[in-house]
C-alpha cells in the first residue's frame, strides 16, 4: 500500500508528532514486558535470562499495532487502494482499484514501453468512466529503460499536468512543453511526407504542435495505390495484399490532428484507425492513426502496389484535388 505524505510543514510535524509517539509507546511497552530473572555465575558475573518465545510474541505484537496506530496518524481517512475482491486472469492476481491509489511509484523498476503503455490504458479506461480527479493521479518512472521520446511517456506527463500535478522531481523523464500535451501518433504515407505536396498541412494551424519521430512501415502488407484523375496515393484497407508500407511516424497535438482530418475529409472520404507501426529507428512497435481507404472497388487492387510513394516518382504528378474523389473508388 502507497501511502501519500506531504512534504510541507504540516507534514513535518505530523511525523515529528508520529516519532515521539514510538518513542512513548516503545518504553512503554518495555515496562510492561515481564521482567526476566538474573542469575549470579561462580565469577560474581550477572547473566540475563532471554526472554521466552510468548514474551517475544508479545513484544512484536505490541510493535505492530504501534506501527499501525502511526500509519492511521498519517494517512487518517485515506482508504486501502484495492478492494478484496481480487480474481486470476492469464496467472495473473488482478485487482480491482476504488479510486483511493493516488501516488504510484515506480522508479527503478525496469519499466519498459509496453508497461508504460498498460499505465496509458489505465489512465485512459479512467477519464473515460468520468472519475475526474479522482483516482491515480500521480506517477513516478525515472530511472526505467523507457526513452523520453516513448508516446505513452509523453501521455503520462500531459496526464500529470492536466492534473496540475507539479510537485515531482526536475530529475523525472517528463520534461516536455505543455504545448505537447494530448499528443497523438500519426503515420503518413504520402503526399503528407516530408518534402511531399501537403506536407505544409503540419503547420497550418498556428496552435498545432507537432514533431518528427522516425521513419517507419507498417506491421502488416497493405496495397497502396495513386489513382484518380487527381493522382492521389491510397492505402486501400486489405490487410494481407501488397507491401509493408514505409513512411513517416508524427506525434501530433489535437490541433495538428483535426488539420490532418481536414485534408483527409475523415471520415466520410478516408477513415482513420489506429494501427500498429515499426520505427525504423529502434524497431520498436508502435501503435498510431493512420489513413485508410476502407470502401473501394475491388478492381483498383489491379494498379500497381506501391511500398515507397514519392511524388517525383510518378509519371503524373499529384494535384490538389478541388472536390472529393469518393466517386472514382466505388
Amino acid at each position: 500500500m502507497l501511502i501519500k505524505i506531504k512534504i510541507d510543514t504540516e507534514a513535518d510535524l505530523e511525523i515529528q508528532k508520529s516519532k515521539l509517539q514510538l518513542s512513548n509507546q516503545t518504553k512503554k511497552v518495555h515496562q510492561e514486558l515481564p521482567k526476566t530473572k538474573d542469575k549470579s555465575t561462580k565469577g560474581g558475573q550477572i547473566l540475563t535470562v532471554p526472554a521466552t518465545k510468548k514474551e517475544v510474541i508479545n513484544l512484536r505484537k505490541a510493535f505492530e499495532k504501534i506501527v499501525s496506530q502511526i500509519i492511521e496518524s498519517i494517512i487518517k481517512d485515506d482508504k486501502h487502494p484495492f478492494v478484496r475482491d481480487c480474481v486470476v486472469e492469464n496467472n495473473e492476481l488482478v485487482c480491482k482499484g476504488n479510486f483511493t491509489l493516488l501516488n504510484l511509484n515506480l522508479s527503478y523498476n525496469n519499466i519498459t514501453s509496453s508497461a508504460c503503455q498498460k499505465i496509458v490504458k489505465m489512465l485512459l479506461y479512467q477519464q473515460d468512466i468520468g472519475k475526474g480527479n479522482a483516482g491515480l493521479t500521480n506517477i513516478l518512472l525515472e530511472g526505467n529503460p523507457a526513452q523520453e521520446t516513448c508516446n505513452e511517456i509523453n501521455y503520462i506527463n500531459c496526464f500529470k499536468q492536466d492534473m496540475q500535478l507539479l510537485n515531482y522531481s526536475r530529475d523525472s523523464l517528463y520534461s516536455k512543453s505543455p504545448t505537447m500535451c494530448s499528443k497523438f501518433y500519426v503515420f503518413v504515407y504520402g503526399t503528407l511526407k516530408t518534402d511531399e505536396p501537403n506536407h505544409y498541412w503540419f503547420e497550418k494551424n498556428p496552435n498545432g504542435s507537432y514533431e518528427f519521430i522516425s521513419n517507419a512501415e507498417t506491421t502488416e502488407k497493405y496495397p497502396l495505390i495513386v489513382a484518380t484523375k487527381y493522382n492521389i496515393p491510397f492505402l486501400l484497407y486489405k490487410p494481407g495484399i501488397g507491401h509493408y508500407i514505409k513512411g513517416e511516424l508524427y506525434a501530433v497535438n489535437e490541433d495538428v490532428l483535426a488539420n490532418l482530418d481536414l485534408l483527409e475529409e475523415h471520415p466520410t472520404f478516408y477513415v482513420r484507425e489506429k494501427y500498429l507501426v515499426k520505427r525504423l529507428d529502434s524497431q520498436e512497435t508502435v501503435e498510431a492513426w493512420i489513413y485508410f481507404i476502407k470502401k473501394f472497388r475491388l478492381d483498383l487492387l489491379e494498379l500497381p502496389l506501391l511500398e515507397n510513394y514519392r511524388n517525383k516518382d510518378q509519371e503524373t504528378p499529384y494535384s490538389i484535388k478541388d472536390e472529393s474523389s469518393l466517386d472514382d473508388l466505388q
